[in-house]
C-alpha cells in the first residue's frame, strides 16, 4: 500500500511525480483508482491539451467496460492498491504494454528518464565519463556549470536524497538501485559525453542501504570513471556558507532577483555558533574520509582547489576540461562566468567568530 501523501513530503516531493505525469506522451493513457485521480488533480494545475480524457477508470478498465481510444499504445497504472497486480490485469485486459507510476514511474522521475523508455531499449557506451566529487559548498555547480558550456556533458546532482529514500523503501517502491544507474547513464549522457556530480553525503545516505552485490556491480560500473576530487581546505568558510544556505534558502544566485533579495534574508539569520561549529567538525572528518577513499578506489584523480577555482575560474576549469581530454576554445578565457559566489561581509564575519571559537575551545 502507497501512502500518497510522501510525495508531498522531503526527499519524494523533489521528484514531482503527480505535478509532471501530465507531461507523459500523448499515446499513454494513464489507468487511476479515485484516490490516486484526486491527487493528480490536486498537482497538477496546468494540463495539457486533452490530458483530462486520457484519464481511464481502473477497475473499468480492467472489467473491460471501457476501451483504450485509437493510436494509445502505453497504459501508466496509477493506484495505492497492488501495483504489480494491476499492471498485469491490464496488459491481460488492453493488450498494451503497462507501466506502474510507483515502480516504474517513479524509477524514470529519479534518473530523470523519459516516461516511456523500456529498460531493454537502453543502449549507451558513452566515450567520456566522468564525475565531480566533493563535499556540500565547494564549487562543484559552478565547475559543472562551466563544463557543460565546453560540452562536457551536464554533471548535475544524479544522486539526491530521495534515491537514499528509495533505496530505504525498496520494498514499498519496488526500487532496485542498479536499474536506476542505468537509467541514469542513458538519460545523462550526451553527445557521448557522461558527467556526473556526487555530493559524498549524500552516497553516504545511500550506502548502507546496498547490498554487497549492489556494492560490487556499482564499483565496477564506476571503475572507468574520470574523477575530480574538489576540495575546499578553508573548513570554517565551508561551514558557515553551508549554514547560511540552509539558513536563507539561497544555495545560488540564479538570477537578479534572488541576487536582489539576498541582502534581506541574511540580515534574518541569526548566528548560531554552536550549529556552526558541529558542521565544521563534521566537514572536517568527511574530507578526511573522501581524500582517504579517493586515493584508494582512483589514485590518478585531479584535485581541484575551491580558492585556486575561485581565484582563477576560467583557468582552473580549462585545466580540468584538459584533464578530461579536452582543450577548451581560447575564446572561452574571455567568456563571463556562469553563476556569482554568495560570499558576504556576512559570510566573513561569522567565518572569524567561527575560527575564535574552535580555537577556543581548543586551546
Amino acid at each position: 500500500m502507497i501512502d500518497l501523501a510522501v510525495f508531498g513530503q522531503h526527499p519524494l516531493a523533489e521528484l514531482k511525480v503527480f505535478e509532471k505525469l501530465p507531461q507523459v506522451h500523448a499515446s499513454c493513457i494513464v489507468a487511476v483508482d479515485e484516490k490516486c485521480r484526486q491527487q493528480i488533480l490536486q498537482n497538477s494545475k496546468n494540463f495539457p491539451e486533452g490530458f483530462n480524457e486520457r484519464l481511464f477508470d481502473l477497475g473499468a478498465l480492467i472489467a473491460g467496460s471501457l476501451t483504450p481510444p485509437d493510436g494509445a499504445t502505453y497504459v501508466y497504472v496509477c493506484t495505492t492498491g497492488d501495483e504489480a497486480a494491476a499492471v498485469r490485469d491490464v496488459e491481460a485486459a488492453t493488450k498494451l504494454k503497462a507501466f506502474g507510476l510507483f515502480r516504474d514511474g517513479v524509477m524514470r522521475r529519479a534518473a530523470r528518464a523519459r516516461w516511456l523508455v523500456e529498460e531493454s531499449a537502453i543502449e549507451v557506451s558513452p566515450e567520456l565519463k566522468y564525475a565531480i566529487i566533493c563535499l556540500p559548498r565547494s564549487g562543484s555547480t559552478f565547475l559543472g556549470r562551466e563544463l557543460k558550456s565546453l560540452g562536457l556533458g551536464d554533471p548535475i546532482e544524479h544522486l539526491r536524497p530521495f534515491v537514499a529514500h528509495l533505496a530505504e523503501h525498496k520494498d514499498q517502491f519496488g526500487f532496485d538501485v542498479l536499474s536506476w544507474l542505468r537509467f541514469t547513464i542513458y538519460a545523462a549522457c550526451q553527445n557521448g559525453v557522461l558527467g556526473t556530480k556526487v555530493i559524498s553525503s549524500f552516497a553516504w545516505r545511500l550506502v548502507p542501504h546496498l547490498s554487497a552485490d549492489e556494492r560490487e556491480q556499482i564499483l565496477q560500473l564506476l571503475s572507468d570513471f574520470k574523477v575530480v576530487y574538489l576540495i575546499r581546505r578553508n573548513k570554517f568558510d565551508q561551514a558557515v556558507s553551508d549554514f547560511i544556505a540552509e539558513k536563507s534558502n539561497v544555495w545560488h544566485l540564479w538570477n537578479q532577483e534572488i541576487e536582489d533579495g539576498y541582502a534581506e534574508k541574511l540580515s534574518a539569520i541569526s548566528p548560531d555558533i554552536q550549529d556552526l561549529a558541529r558542521r565544521y567538525r563534521w566537514l572536517v572528518e568527511q574530507e578526511q574520509t573522501l581524500g582517504a577513499l579517493l586515493d584508494q578506489r582512483y589514485p590518478g584523480h585531479y584535485v581541484c582547489d575551491y580558492d585556486d577555482l575561485c581565484e582563477r575560474p576560467k583557468q582552473c576549469v580549462a585545466q580540468v576540461a584538459e584533464f578530461l581530454g579536452r582543450r577548451p576554445p581560447e575564446k572561452y578565457l574571455e567568456t563571463p562566468l556562469s553563476l556569482k559566489r554568495t560570499t558576504t561581509d556576512v559570510h566573513r564575519a561569522l567565518s572569524e567568530a567561527l575560527q575564535e571559537h574552535i580555537g577556543a575551545a581548543t586551546g
